[in-house]
């Protein structure tokens, strides 16, 4: 990339001027310093801790918000951050349904705290469902269609989610959905082989065939988390909640051959029965007779009456106003 690229690089729509200390971050960033990087961010809180990672609300010198992730695992330290699973695989996708990523910082001597510089996005779809927040089957239907074209993009990279469910579902200040956390995605190989999974995704949206072993038809297993986040987003509550795999694996056996899936579901009349019929096409128990997310875009229901966003739902960020961090080129 060259000097002069760089100098006109785009950054949440508007040009930002980019001096010598940041060269190092946009050109090579296994140059940067610690002290350089935090420069460029004011930290102003923290989102999440987790035990492979921290998730921190930044605000750039520019007045873009952006969202650092640290890496923390000492494991994954060693490894180059763009070798990362989900700094590799973000590269690859470039989709208005999956979240952007911005830029990398790599380990160092002298940066010892490698993260992932990824867009802002104002909310998650656990926050709205278990938060009060109102939406119709119109917002779900808008919804489930964006699920399922950032899912599509995914698979047409030959990508696997991996670990699919509401918190890692967000939405943009515009209402578009995207599909984030992609740190348990992984490519399956070109020759048909089964790839190595070192960890599973959360269980109670675990697709049944993972729950017993069977790793033959993985491109559908995301299919069935998206099943069961729709059939969340209708109930307000979990559809499969065992506290091990044995009993979730029992409960979706119970449902499915009891001849109350549907059912379960609620009432068609209050929760729209075509979004019903979609959500239990997406859980059925053969992934052989789930549908891609391909096939379930052309499904006639999302023909017509599509909402194009649901920026209805999505909270006014309080406070002071800052522009979402967003560019056309990964650096």
């Amino acid at each position: 990339m060259s000097h002069d690229h760089l100098m006109d690089m785009e950054f949440g729509g508007e040009m930002m001027e980019i001096d010598d200390d940041e060269m190092a971050y946009h050109q090579e960033p296994e140059r940067i310093s610690n002290k350089t990087a935090m420069r460029m961010f004011e930290v102003l809180k923290i989102l999440g801790v987790g035990s492979k990672a921290n998730v921190k609300l930044a605000v750039h010198k520019s007045d873009c918000v952006v969202v650092l992730k640290e890496i923390t695992d000492q494991g994954l330290r060693r490894i180059p951050i763009r070798e990362l699973n989900e700094c590799k695989n973000l590269l690859e996708i470039d989709h208005e349904n999956v979240i952007k990523i911005i830029g990398s910082i790599a380990f160092t001597k002298f940066n010892r705290s490698p993260f992932l510089v990824l867009e802002f996005l104002h909310m998650d779809l656990e926050a709205m469902i278990y938060g009060g927040g109102r939406y119709t089957v119109e917002d779900i239907k808008t919804m489930f269609f964006h699920m399922l074209k950032g899912l599509d993009a995914m698979n047409k990279k030959g990508l696997v989610h991996g670990n699919l469910q509401p918190c890692h579902l967000l939405l943009s200040n515009t209402g578009i959905l995207k599909i984030a956390d992609l740190s348990l995605s992984y490519k399956l190989p070109i020759n048909g082989e089964a790839p190595e999974i070192k960890e599973l995704g959360a269980l109670h949206y675990r697709a049944p065939e993972i729950l017993i072993g069977d790793v033959e038809n993985l491109v559908k297993t995301d299919i069935w988390s998206i099943g069961c986040i729709v059939a969340e987003l209708i109930l307000r509550r979990k559809i499969f909640e065992g506290e091990n795999e044995n009993e979730q694996h029992r409960l979706i056996q119970e449902v499915a051959f009891s001849g109350v899936f549907r059912i379960s579901l609620g009432n068609p009349l209050l929760c729209g029965r075509d979004a019903i019929d979609m959500a239990v096409s997406l859980m059925n128990v053969d992934p052989e007779q789930r549908p891609t997310a391909s096939e379930a875009l052309n499904s006639a229901w999302f023909q017509e009456n599509l909402q194009p966003d649901v920026s209805n739902l999505v909270e006014t960020h309080s406070g002071k106003r800052y522009k979402s961090a967003f560019i056309e080129e990964v650096v």
